[in-house]
């Protein structure tokens, strides 16, 4: 495939990703304000601290394992 098709069709990709950039730290933000307002004891802190890092950390490595296995693909490449 020719990467002129890719930079030309950048801009649809910009559509996509920039609406989803404005609204996903307001989403986090207030998440976040509400999940700590509604906690009554301390100990039901350390129980949602440690769910969210263990969340985060194995999001994290799915995501990392995808990108390894899809970027360290072998790729023919002819030359001419």
């Amino acid at each position: 495939m020719d990467p002129e098709i890719f930079i030309s069709l950048k801009f649809i990709s910009d559509i996509f990703i920039n609406p989803l950039r404005l609204c996903s730290l307001p989403i986090i933000c207030t998440s976040l304000v509400l999940a700590i307002a509604s906690i009554d004891k301390p100990s039901q802190f350390r129980y949602s601290a440690r769910n969210s890092l263990a969340y985060i950390l194995f999001s994290e490595l799915i995501a990392v394992t995808i990108d390894l296995c899809v970027f360290n693909l072998p790729i023919e490449t002819t030359v001419d």
